[in-house]
């Protein structure tokens, strides 16, 4: 399975051309994806383990830090609790940003995203992120074209500076189409074991799509580099997208070359120890 070559951003890419409904990279059924999930999920928890371990043996600082950014309903929660949620939470950093608080809004807008980076060893989680400031910010005009315009570059030096600093970021642009994303909030307001899911603002950002349309096209164009690339997921199909963004996690785990720490005692001496004691 080859979906992360599928599914990257690239040049002239437009996000008005986006089939949601569609699998890149992916020829099974849905019927297919389910073992394959589980047998997937397998070998990135293994993978984390081994970051988080090599981390903890040999203090190796390396980190991977998972981007969700999408509308409403596109399923960024069920990436948390599927694809995240197979690893050893002991190993994971969520942070999801809602509204700046007022300390936050008394600070530079990458403050906050600094204070939530991940430790070293660990898979860190953004349930939206910095793309934020240059998405709604832009959309709802809460702050001028000449406060927005210079954060796609300084975006772009402060993700250079993590992956220098031994970070590894993948970056998840997450669309669902209107009519499915419909479908989703009336499952909300159907189930009341849902009702909190459901923001009333939704359909308000809804309407607003043509802007926001817009504003993808110009974070997808302008920050997505060579060291910090965007991935663009269909998200009408929940199963696909799953499965698209745990092949991401894997296939960034394996670019590190991940092993075992091997042990740093005498593991012969200290069985007959054990043996003895």
């Amino acid at each position: 399975m080859s979906i992360p070559k599928e599914i990257r951003f690239r040049p002239g890419d437009k996000v008005a051309d986006i089939d949601t409904s569609a699998t890149p990279g992916f020829t099974g059924k849905k019927a297919d994806a389910a073992p394959l999930q589980v047998e997937r999920s397998e070998r990135l928890a293994e993978l984390q383990e081994m970051l988080f371990a090599n981390n903890k043996a040999a203090d190796d600082k390396r980190s991977v830090l998972l981007v969700l950014q999408g509308m409403d309903a596109a399923g960024k929660g069920g990436i948390v609790k599927h694809v995240v949620g197979a690893v050893n939470p002991m190993g994971v950093q969520y942070t999801a940003f809602g509204k700046p608080t007022e300390e936050e809004l008394a600070h530079d807008y990458l403050w906050r995203i600094k204070r939530a980076l991940p430790a070293a060893g660990h898979i860190g989680v953004f349930d939206r992120s910095h793309y934020e400031d240059v998405l709604i910010v832009r959309v709802h005009d809460l702050v001028p074209p000449t406060v927005w315009e210079p954060r796609y570059d300084e975006i772009n030096a402060f993700e250079r500076e993590l992956v220098d600093g031994g970070m590894t970021l993948v970056k998840v642009a997450m669309f669902i189409s209107l009519d499915e994303q419909k479908t989703q909030l009336a499952e909300r307001l159907e189930d009341p074991t849902k009702y909190w899911k459901y923001n009333p603002g939704d359909i308000d950002e809804r309407l607003m799509w043509p802007k926001y349309e817009e504003a993808y096209q110009a974070m997808l164009d302008r920050t997505s580099t060579d060291l910090a690339p965007w991935h663009v997921v269909p998200c009408d199909r929940r199963w696909y997208s799953r499965l698209a963004v745990t092949e991401l996690l894997i296939e960034a785990l394996e670019r590190l070359d991940l092993s075992w720490p091997p042990a740093d005692f005498d593991v012969a001496a200290e069985k007959k120890r054990l043996a003895e004691s």
